[in-house]
């Protein structure tokens, strides 16, 4: 999650749109999100979302069809010109595939795009072509993402517990008890806890169990 808020907030910096132009590019990003199932993607991404409004006011959008989006995009930026716009592109391997020259034009900037952040997932990075994930410029960074470790998890347990159950929340242990576990098994446990008071002893076995499956 740090790695990626970092990322996206070097983006935003003040002086990083200048930067680009100094170098004559458009002042757009790519970020690919690649790892097993239920390493919490879409949750980071949530959060991403939700941090970028808060903090810039960027608006997200979350993509499907590549050519409705570049049309919506073109419609949009009549209006708001300088807004800075996040596009989620999620499970990207098939659409990718299917639509490569659409996608290759649209990250080369064809549309001529700034303040536009690009943020692709997959669950099978081998599936991607060539084309999209080794070409410089294309693609700024790729972000493997792994079940992540004590530090990671107890950031996003701290910010995902809501403020008014902090306080009896137990931070420590619920860290210590869910090593191993992926983000979205993470997400469960805490919001089992909280919602229907099990026992968080209870909730690791549970999970765990369903984990070794």
């Amino acid at each position: 999650y740090q790695q990626v808020l970092t990322l996206v907030k070097n983006f935003y910096a003040e002086d990083t749109e200048k930067k680009y132009k100094l170098f004559g590019k458009r002042y757009a990003k790519g970020v690919l999100l690649y790892g097993v199932p239920g390493t919490g993607k879409t949750t980071l991404i949530k959060e991403i979302a939700r941090t970028c409004s808060d903090m810039y006011g960027a608006i997200t959008f979350f993509v499907k069809d590549i050519d409705d989006f570049t049309y919506m995009l073109s419609i949009f930026r009549q209006v708001c010109q300088d807004q800075k716009i996040i596009a989620v592109f999620e499970d990207c391997e098939d659409t990718v595939r299917s639509y490569k020259q659409e996608f290759l034009q649209y990250l080369d900037g064809a549309s001529s795009e700034d303040n536009l952040l690009s943020i692709f997932t997959t669950n099978h990075f081998d599936k991607l072509p060539d084309a999209f994930t080794k070409r410089p410029g294309r693609l700024s960074e790729l972000v493997e993402i792994t079940v992540p470790n004590g530090e990671v998890r107890r950031n996003f347990i701290e910010n995902f517990v809501p403020e008014s159950y902090k306080a009896e929340f137990d931070l420590d242990k619920a860290v210590e008890l869910t090593d191993g576990m992926t983000i979205d098994f993470v997400t469960e446990f805490v919001s089992s806890h909280v919602i229907n008071q099990i026992p968080m002893e209870d909730l690791a076995e549970r999970l765990s169990a369903m984990i070794k499956r």
